[in-house]
């Protein structure tokens, strides 16, 4: 997967600002991130009702949060 530079938005106390990051790693932080707070099932659902996408869901919880396509 791309790395890609994400000039803002926070996942848990980790600023995403802080350099290159690849993709995978942006998401499993923001799973890990949704698992300990109890989160994860909830968001499940809401991307299998096709409520919301992921990528728009990572934009609106984490921040200004831009995951490329």
């Amino acid at each position: 997967m791309p790395d890609s530079y994400i000039p803002a938005g926070k996942i848990g106390k980790q600023p995403l600002s802080k350099g290159l990051l690849y993709v995978v790693d942006v998401l499993t932080m923001a799973a890990r991130e949704l698992w300990q707070r109890g989160e994860a099932d909830a968001a499940r659902r809401q991307f299998r009702a096709g409520r919301q996408t992921v990528r728009q869901f990572l934009r609106e919880r984490f921040g200004n949060l831009t995951v490329p396509a």
